[in-house]
């Protein structure tokens, strides 16, 4: 453009200075890093970060739970977690690591993140060690995940009780891989994972099995991953704080007792079960016949023997039909669990994140010596730090209790 030639590596230098220049160094993020966890924790309230170091100061992994998503999910969500990882594209390698839920309008809810080396067995132990410190053991924990055994390994050692089950998504994109045709079955592949009996998932099932021979989280910022690591754990910050105040102000135009996506829910399976035949059984018992074999209800103890309202808690097609021939104007009152109630989801939003203070001014460091950036650098214009990880000595147990950044509140 304006008569000067140069070679494709003097451009792509000039970029990475001048992205440095917007974004700070990622050299330098590592050594406020302490800092910025620190002051995190002094102005959100029951926030826990921690860090872990090579011996010689070099960084290892950190983990951020900031104390209105721990909150939220133990008094507001269901005791249900999906986690995944997700590879940073900065100057430096590494893994994200993220632990997401759900609310009752059906949308995600950040929990906890950090970042390590790669999603190995022990870097997965270290991180949900460090959500158990913040969650314990809730009665009913599930985990979602992928089927990497890394998580797997991770969750039998620190959540033995728990039950860990594999993202549909993530499977069949696996299928898909290795066999094409699967697009030909999807129906049946979905029908088998929302299967609420085991008569209807091995019926899908056989029909996978004639037919064939045999990611969410990680596009929440394809942009952040390419931060300095204050910047990205920044950013995540300010993305849930945004998260939730666009949510909370939704939240309160709510004027029906249910949440959006619950209302939805029920008037589809209102539309559908509209013509069923219902016959009557005696003490609140009653048998109803549809589209599928039919099945019977027990309002007295809210049951289907289709299992699907004992399982998610909203009222099955069958129920509602039962409901509609007793003259019942509405059936939002059948739904058994609290989680898809409006009040609840205003109260999931109700907590506020604050932004961090400045680290020039009130920072402390959490190391005397200097805080080095990990050894997993990619290639880069200002050197490569010696890969000297196989050989060092992780930091004594008195050292690591020194390292922790947990709040006292």
């Amino acid at each position: 453009m304006f008569g000067f030639e140069i070679s494709y590596s003097t451009a792509w230098r000039a970029r990475w200075k001048a992205l440095e220049l917007i974004r700070g160094s990622h050299a330098e993020s590592f050594t406020e890093l302490p800092a910025y966890l620190y002051n995190l924790k002094c102005v959100n309230q029951g926030t826990r970060t921690a860090i872990r170091t090579h011996s010689i100061g070099r960084f290892a992994e950190c983990f951020v739970a900031l104390g209105v998503s721990i909150q939220t999910f133990l008094e507001n969500l269901w005791p249900v977690l999906i986690i995944d990882a997700a590879h940073l594209k900065g100057a430096y390698s590494g893994t994200m690591f993220l632990e997401v839920a759900m609310d009752g309008n059906n949308n995600i809810v950040p929990v906890v993140f950090g970042v390590g080396r790669s999603e190995t067995a022990n870097k997965w132990t270290w991180f949900l060690n460090m959500l158990k410190g913040c969650i314990g053991e809730p009665r009913g924990l599930v985990f979602m995940s992928d089927r990497a055994a890394s998580i797997n390994a991770a969750i039998s050692a620190i959540f033995p009780d728990a039950h860990h089950a594999l993202c549909c998504r993530h499977l069949v994109m696996n299928v898909r891989s290795r066999d094409p045709r699967i697009k030909v079955y999807k129906t049946a592949y979905w029908k088998a994972c929302k299967a609420y009996t085991t008569r209807v998932f091995n019926r899908m099932m056989n029909i996978l099995r004639v037919g064939i021979s045999e990611e969410s989280i990680n596009a929440m910022s394809r942009f952040a991953r390419r931060l300095p690591i204050v910047g990205l754990i920044e950013y995540f910050r300010e993305f849930q704080q945004e998260w939730y105040f666009i949510r909370r102000r939704k939240a309160g135009e709510l004027n029906h007792p249910l949440t959006e996506w619950a209302q939805l829910k029920i008037q589809k399976r209102i539309g559908k079960s509209a013509m069923w035949t219902v016959r009557g059984i005696g003490y609140g018992r009653w048998e109803v016949h549809g589209m599928d074999r039919g099945a019977e209800v027990d309002m007295s103890i809210r049951s289907c023997s289709c299992l699907k309202w004992q399982v998610s808690g909203l009222p099955c097609g069958h129920a509602i039909a039962v409901a509609k021939k007793m003259g019942e104007k509405d059936c939002f009152h059948l739904i058994t669990v609290p989680y898809f109630m409006s009040e609840l989801y205003k109260a999931t939003y109700h907590g506020v994140g604050s932004q961090d203070r400045d680290l020039s001014n009130n920072g402390r460091m959490v190391m005397d010596d200097d805080f080095f950036p990990n050894n997993w650098k990619k290639k880069c214009d200002d050197g490569v730090f010696p890969n000297d990880w196989k050989n060092g000595v992780w930091i004594s147990s008195q050292r690591w209790e020194e390292l922790w950044c947990v709040s006292s509140n």
